[in-house]
């Protein structure tokens, strides 16, 4: 021990920072870790003593984290031991981080400023395990292990990501001078808004620079400016340390000279040579909406409000404030990750080297899905997401549901308690991804970011709409998990009981009509046989016996009728009937906590005839005293009805009832439980009240008819005079019994029919099972009572034994339910409790762009997980922001799909540089956009990262997604020869599912487009009358006329078609137009515009802002055709993924408009699909072939541009 090092740490500086690390940790894994803490010890220091335990020796791996050569950073894990263990959750360690301090000092002490999770590991590359005694409250740092020797041998996290980090820098170096070479603005002194277009009344220092602003205009978008945006009045010198939001203008239109200005134009100018020029630009895309969408009676008022959007003087520029900006952020996040490392300790050491990342050392279970219909691949892909201690990779082709994994993804790590950071390059991205979350309360979303630039569906997690969202969340799962359960639950033994009462009294009147029988049967038999032993024994004579037999026949009959104070003696014959026909009814009544039958429970021998008789008289009091007040009950039972909350009364009327069953005390004893609600109460009293008028019914039938044949019966007693005569067989000669009977027989047999087509729509309706129907009434009405029984019991009695949940919380429950509905609420809790949802919220969406100071305004500088969306789009700087600031990070993209953009609203990298070489002459950054500089940093705006990372990273921590739902097969045929054929289609039906319905002809009234295509190709080399037709060059941007008016043409035929399929203003048919050229768009937009199209419902635009769309009917302008062919079109050919994307928007029908050959024999170079390597095909000549081989393929001249006639539709 006297050679064992010291290490000297310091947990004193950051105290409340790392305690509020340890409570948070420790709340997300929900006393899992460190279960042993006791309340009153604070967790910082049970930390300390646990991991680093003063005084004696242990083993720690160190690592040297920052990528600084001037700075340590040092990072300290502890291996798991199996004290650790048992205050640690499985598969995760913690480790602390800190500086070195004071600077310079040769015996330095740790100030720990951060405690974070990491995946339990073995020992890495960059760690080094030593062997020392942890002082965490040093007065001398004597023996210390971190000497300079030391420092300055442990092992580089990653030589490699400092070497790349260096890189990245000069990448954003090199576009800030590229964007300070284009900063051009221009001063205008009067904004006007004419029809649809913005114009500016601009004045210039002389006519070159006017020139200038006209060249510049064409080939850049451009923004207005405030006057306060420069730091000079006349020409434009931006602010640097300015926020400044521009507004965005439409495509530049035209210029006219103001050949005499009027004075305020030209005031205060010291320019002699001094030009003015109105500048026409288009509305931008936004206004555009906001105006077509008005009436044009009211379009005067829109005009004004875009008007007053502008200032009204100010400088017109290109847009350069928000990228500039931009490059600032990224430069100090990648500073950031040099020096701190960010929130994951380890990011650095796999960065750029995906084989170093940790593997899943378990497999997490998942004991519940979320969403529906999750296939196999997308479970195998979430488990992946899961178990990844620190990076996780899924690519998600066109349509295969990577949205949904994302969504479920989320719903799991919330569950376990992760704050999740969703992230994209394109602000719809997180819109999308965020509207896919499942609606549930597990789940606190925000979207934080400039709310006008939130989709729809980003807008309902915006700040002011979150709470709702949240509200609406909490509401449905009310809704699902007790409120729906618990009417549903009532509804069904509401109908259950309809039923039931129908069917008992069908049975009730048939049991009546049998008791007449049976009792007139009863009456024809031997009178004889009503005289007991003891009367025979006694020898009385004849003419007593039958007179005193007499009397036991009236006193029974008097008794039935009125009650009343008797002596009866009842034969064990006469007994047996009361039993069926009165007893087992009362007894009935149990079921609803009416017990008047405690005593007489079988009719067998057990008891003797008079104690049944005195049983009998006992129950029959107790219902004639019930039946005595059931008017009563009923007019109450109606009063209650009209006023359903008032819970005294039902309770009153209740123990009303009760006090005369059990001589004044309530029987049924938990209906003055205080948690019982009115609703139930109400319930139960319903079915009781049924139930007892349901009994009176069948017991006055059954009474009127006993009491007429026992009258019959002593009347024949009187007439036969001898005892013997009642030996006869017929002792009454009464000869017409079959007669008498016959009404009986018939009602029996009217009852029977109804009860079974009341069991025939029970069973139609799923009430009972055939099994059931086959059963007996009595059956029937067992195991109707028993459901009812059953649903009762759960809605009344389960409450009272759980601690009575439902009562307790129902009303409570539907208040809140309601209340979060009102806007007025709403409002209220939006003002006092925002700040509290923000700071509790566990999924925060943002753009990877956003300023980071955004999150750390509203409390969130770190995240469990960092999910980062379309990451083939983002360059490696945009990615850094959000994964800085996790734990983990989730990239999800697909490397054959959209790569970044070079200009902000179109064209890939290499297209540029293409443009650069014809217009070299024209751009400012000429001597910045070379060649050998496109090279250098090529890799900075390709999908080449993820590309790299997919190609070498282990299988346990990437997934592909492989079905697709999105397409109709054959335009999957189309996008796989993009995936080496792998996409297989999900849908169960596509012919259904997908099916277009189009039926459209040529002049010559040939059919080319069938419901049973769904994939076509229309070439647009040749126009109408076979003449070659080419792209115009507009600026840099492109436009292909033969094209636009092929589209047009196509829609106006769509557009007759659906409108005979019954589609119009109120039912639109969804298409998507779509093109790679910004002037394209612009140009379709105008021309559509011009021909209305009432049954379509289009969307133009290009294809970054299409990606993560997707309509029924796409229809694709290639736009490129020159006379050289494909080698002038060679960097738009060869970036396929822009293609792709393009194509595989479409659901039910994809229409691609492009010239055969300029991409017929175009080689594309294609990466395969999951390991290293690319291949050269010609996929689109591939792609034409199996559409020519589907007669998919036609020349625009013959089916669409033919001047002698329309085409047509069937």
């Amino acid at each position: 021990m006297d050679g064992t090092p010291y290490i000297y740490l310091n947990f004193v500086r950051f105290r409340d920072q790392l305690e509020t690390h340890l409570i948070d940790l420790r709340k997300r894994h929900r006393g899992e870790l460190f279960p042993t803490l006791h309340p009153e010890t604070p967790i910082l220091d049970y930390f300390v003593e646990t991991f680093f335990d003063e005084g004696h020796p242990a083993t720690y791996l160190f690592s040297n984290s920052s990528l600084k050569d001037r700075q340590v950073d040092l990072t300290i894990r502890s291996p798991r031991t199996r004290l650790i263990g048992e205050e640690m959750p499985e598969g995760i360690s913690l480790c602390v981080r800190g500086t070195l301090g004071p600077p310079h000092d040769p015996s330095p002490e740790v100030v720990v400023d951060r405690i974070s999770e990491v995946a339990e590991a073995p020992q890495r590359t960059f760690e080094k395990d030593v062997e020392v005694i942890p002082v965490v409250s040093p007065k001398n740092r004597v023996k210390n292990v971190l000497t300079p020797a030391f420092v300055r041998n442990l092992p580089e996290i990653s030589r490699i990501t400092r070497e790349k980090l260096s890189h990245w820098i000069d990448y954003l170096d090199w576009q800030a001078a590229i964007l300070e070479s284009r900063q051009k603005g221009f001063l205008y002194r009067q904004l006007t808004v004419e029809k649809d277009q913005v114009v500016l009344s601009a004045v210039f220092q002389n006519q070159d620079a006017l020139n200038e602003a006209l060249e510049i205009v064409k080939r850049e978008s451009m923004e207005i400016y405030p006057p306060r945006a420069s730091l000079q009045a006349l020409t434009f010198q931006p602010d640097r340390n300015g926020r400044f939001n521009g507004r965005w203008l439409g495509s530049f239109i035209r210029s006219e000279p103001i050949e005499k200005p009027n004075p305020e134009l030209l005031n205060n100018l010291p320019w002699p040579d001094a030009k003015a020029a109105r500048l026409f630009f288009a509305f931008s895309e936004k206004d555009q909406r906001s105006y077509q969408a008005v009436h044009p009676d009211y379009r005067d008022e829109t005009r004004d409000y875009i008007r007053k959007q502008f200032p009204a003087a100010g400088f017109f520029s290109v847009s350069l404030f928000g990228e500039m900006s931009l490059l600032q952020r990224q430069k100090a996040a990648l500073n950031k990750l040099a020096e701190t490392s960010g929130y994951a300790p380890f990011l650095s050491s796999w960065l750029f080297d995906i084989e170093q990342a940790n593997l899943p050392q378990i497999s997490p279970e998942i004991d519940h899905w979320l969403l529906d219909g999750i296939n196999e691949g997308q479970q195998r892909a979430i488990h992946k997401i899961l178990g990844a201690p620190d990076v996780a990779l899924l690519q998600g082709p066109p349509g295969t549901g990577k949205t949904t994994v994302i969504g479920e993804a989320i719903y799991q790590l919330v569950r376990q308690g992760k704050k999740v950071l969703l992230a994209s390059q394109a602000n719809l991205a997180v819109d999308n991804a965020l509207e896919k979350l499942a609606s549930v309360p597990e789940i606190r979303a925000i979207r934080l970011g400039r709310s006008h630039k939130l989709s729809e569906e980003g807008q309902a997690f915006a700040e002011d709409q979150a709470l709702r969202k949240f509200y609406h969340a909490i509401g449905e799962a009310l809704e699902d998990r007790y409120l729906s359960r618990w009417g549903a639950a009532d509804e069904a033994a509401e109908e259950l009981q309809v039923y039931l009462q129908k069917l008992e009294d069908l049975v009730a009147r048939g049991k009546a009509v049998k008791v007449e029988k049976d009792n007139a049967i009863a009456g024809e038999g031997s009178a004889a046989e009503l005289f007991t032993g003891e009367d025979i024994t006694r020898g009385a004579n004849r003419s007593e016996m039958v007179h005193l037999q007499q009397q036991r026949l009236f006193a029974l009959a008097d008794f039935l009728e009125k009650g009343g104070e008797h002596r009866l003696v009842i034969h064990e014959k006469l007994l047996d009937l009361i039993w069926r026909s009165l007893v087992v009814p009362l007894s009935r009544l149990t079921r609803y906590k009416i017990d008047i039958n405690p005593f007489w429970l079988e009719n067998d021998e057990r008891y003797s005839n008079d104690e049944k008789t005195v049983f009998f008289e006992e129950i029959y009091r107790k219902w004639l005293n019930i039946r005595e007040m059931l008017p009563d009950l009923q007019l109450e039972f109606r009063e209650r009805l009209e006023v359903p909350d008032n819970k005294p009364r039902n309770k009153a009327l209740y123990q009303k009832l009760f006090t005369r069953v059990e001589k004044g005390q309530p029987f049924y004893r938990y209906l003055a439980h205080p948690a019982l609600d009115d609703h139930k109460v109400g319930l139960f009293l319903k079915e009781s009240a049924r139930a007892l008028e349901s009994t009176e019914n069948h017991l006055s039938a059954a009474v009127a008819t006993l009491v007429k044949n026992l009258h019959e019966m002593a009347t024949r007693l009187g007439e036969a005079g001898e005892l013997t005569d009642f030996h006869g067989e017929n002792p009454t000669g009464v000869s017409d019994q079959p007669e008498e009977l016959a009404p009986t027989e018939e009602g029996i047999g009217e009852e029977e029919q109804e009860s079974a087509v009341l069991i025939a729509k029970m069973r139609e309706e799923g009430i009972i099972s055939g099994e059931m129907a086959e059963a007996g009434s009595a059956d029937l009405i067992t195991h109707l009572r028993q459901r009812i029984s059953d649903l009762l019991d759960a809605n009344l009695s389960e409450s009272i034994e759980d601690s009575g949940f439902r009562d307790k919380w129902e009303p409570l429950l539907r208040e809140w339910s309601a209340l979060m509905r009102e806007p007025e609420q709403l409002a209220n809790d939006n003002q006092h409790y925002m700040d509290i949802y923000l700071r509790n919220c566990n999924v925060i969406g943002i753009t990877c762009n956003e300023n980071p100071r955004l999150l750390e305004g509203k409390g969130q500088h770190f995240f469990d997980v960092a999910i980062i969306d379309e990451v083939s789009k983002a360059t490696p700087p945009e990615l850094i922001m959000p994964m800085i600031m996790a734990r983990k990070s989730i990239l999800v993209g697909d490397h054959r799909q959209l790569p970044p953009l070079f200009k902000e609203r179109e064209g890939s990298w290499s297209e540029a540089v293409a443009a650069l070489a014809l217009h070299e002459e024209e751009h400012p950054a000429a001597h910045l956009l070379t060649e050998e500089n496109f090279f250098k940093f090529r890799d900075m705006v390709t999908a080449a990262l993820f590309k790299e990372y997919f190609e070498k990273a282990p299988q346990a921590i990437k997934t592909t997604l492989l079905t697709q739902y999105r397409m109709h097969p054959q335009i999957m045929d189309v996008v796989n020869f993009f995936y080496d054929h792998n996409l297989n289609c999900g849908l169960k039906d596509p012919e259904k599912d997908r099916n277009h319905g189009l039926t459209l002809t040529n002049p010559e009234q040939i059919s080319w487009l069938t419901p049973d295509l769904h994939a076509m190709w229309i070439d647009t080399s040749k126009d109408g009358d076979g003449k070659p037709h080419y792209e115009r060059q507009s600026g840099t941007s492109k436009i292909n006329n033969l094209e636009i008016a092929a589209i047009d043409r196509m829609l106006e035929e769509m557009n007759l078609a659906y409108r005979e399929r019954g589609f119009g203003q109120t039912q639109r048919k969804e298409v998507g137009v779509i093109s790679f050229y910004g002037r394209q768009v612009a140009e379709l937009r105008r021309r559509i515009r011009r021909d209305a199209y009432e049954c379509l419902d289009i969307d133009v635009n290009t294809v970054d802002q299409f990606q993560g769309k997707e309509k029924p009917v796409i229809l694709v302008s290639l736009v490129r055709n020159t006379p050289a062919g494909a080698a002038a079109a060679n960097a738009f050919v060869k970036q396929f993924e822009r293609i792709n994307v393009a194509f595989s928007r479409a659901q039910e029908l994809l229409v691609i408009f492009g010239a055969r050959h300029t991409f017929e024999k175009c080689e594309v170079e294609l990466p395969l699909m999951d390991q290293k390597g690319t291949l050269k095909k010609a996929v689109y000549g591939e792609i034409m072939e199996m559409l020519n081989r589907r007669a998919a393929m036609w020349p625009a001249g013959e089916v669409l541009l033919k001047e002698t006639g329309r085409g047509g539709r069937r």
